[in-house]
């Protein structure tokens, strides 16, 4: 699995998800659509990197 959902108290109180990649990587969290969206992007694009910064 390359990516996991962190859901805390912060997030959780913000509506928001903190993706952590399994190269060790944790982007700043955002909305879960967001994170759904990026994910299906890249599984769509059939794109090999786990993560773009933007």
């Amino acid at each position: 699995m390359p990516y996991q959902a962190v859901i805390g108290e912060r997030e959780a109180a913000a509506g928001l998800v903190a993706p952590r990649l399994r190269d060790g990587r944790r982007p700043a969290a955002l909305s879960g659509a967001e994170l759904l969206r990026r994910i299906g992007d890249r599984v769509a694009a059939r794109r090999p990197g786990l993560w773009d910064p933007s």
